[in-house]
């Protein structure tokens, strides 16, 4: 995964512990999303990953246990053209959680097929 050419300077402006913190982020299979996951994960948020069921989204999640080891990842299914989907995610989180830190809304429905770049 490639990193963003001013991460480094983001980071060392705009960063906090967030240990305890729980964070949600939708589109983490790859780009901004993913690196928002991934440095969350690495400043001790427990991050909820929230996708569509896929290949790349299985990926991702293993990419990101790799990357990060310590990292707590919880998969959230969530397909965001799909409002029962959407319910149910909300729902499946509320089960596990008492609050939401943070909501990162990083994905965009565009109606295409979930496919590899």
């Amino acid at each position: 995964m490639a990193e963003t050419i001013h991460l480094a300077d983001v980071i060392g402006k705009h960063t906090q512990d967030m240990t305890g913190k729980v964070a949600a982020v939708t589109g983490t299979t790859s780009g901004t999303g993913y690196v928002c996951a991934r440095e969350l994960a690495k400043r001790g948020a427990t991050v909820l990953l929230l996708n569509r069921e896929s290949e790349r989204s299985t990926a991702s999640l293993a990419s990101l246990r790799d990357e990060v080891p310590d990292g707590a990842f919880e998969a959230v299914t969530c397909d965001l053209q799909d409002f029962e989907s959407v319910r149910n995610a909300i729902d499946t989180i509320k089960s596990r959680f008492d609050r939401l830190d943070v909501l990162c809304n990083n994905a965009g429905v565009m109606a295409l097929p979930d496919v590899a770049t």
